[in-house]
């Protein structure tokens, strides 16, 4: 059955063909009528799809320099990150889009080898992850913002850190 979302062009059954061949990983983003993240996987066992639907859902916000990390975990899997600046949000009208983003917030998994959207959910941040979301993005706002640094700076965070170790170091924490 495939399960439609007013606010959003993902649903569960839906292909989305220009995620077919992408690597494994997990993209954060924030867009006028909310905050999506994407994880992409190749071929997703049944397990991981259950982690996804019955797993306890575990995200945290970790802010490091001109960066914020947000970290996943999806019942008994490894955590996943998603590291995210809201200059890179080009569909979303900043500052406003922000409090949407806390409120209206989808996590969809998509099968690489296909495209196949295999879950698609509607969350919403508690209020103190909203808080620290919307202030840390805002901060990051009010400062100048350099692609070529931040590309250096998620390199050298990520080849000094593992995703659990950012998880770690999470200023707040929301249970999906």
């Amino acid at each position: 059955m495939t399960k439609h979302y007013y606010y959003s062009n993902y649903c569960e059954g839906a292909i989305l063909p220009d995620q077919v061949g992408a690597p494994d990983r997990c993209l954060f983003d924030v867009y006028k009528s909310g905050s999506i993240l994407l994880v992409t996987l190749h071929d997703p066992t049944p397990y991981e799809l259950n982690q996804f639907v019955n797993g306890r859902k575990t995200m945290r916000l970790t802010c490091i320099e001109n960066a914020m990390w947000l970290t996943f975990k999806f019942g008994e899997l490894q955590w996943m990150e998603a590291p995210y600046s809201p200059h890179l949000s080009t569909q979303a009208d900043m500052p406003e889009s922000l409090v949407r983003a806390c409120s209206d917030f989808t996590i969809s998994l998509v099968n690489t080898t296909n495209g196949l959207i295999k879950y698609c959910r509607r969350f919403c941040f508690n209020a103190e992850f909203s808080g620290a979301f919307r202030t840390a993005a805002t901060m990051l706002l009010s400062q100048e913002f350099d692609r070529e640094f931040y590309d250096q700076l998620l390199g050298f965070i990520q080849n000094q850190y593992s995703t659990a170790d950012i998880a770690a170091s999470a200023i707040v924490e929301c249970q999906l």
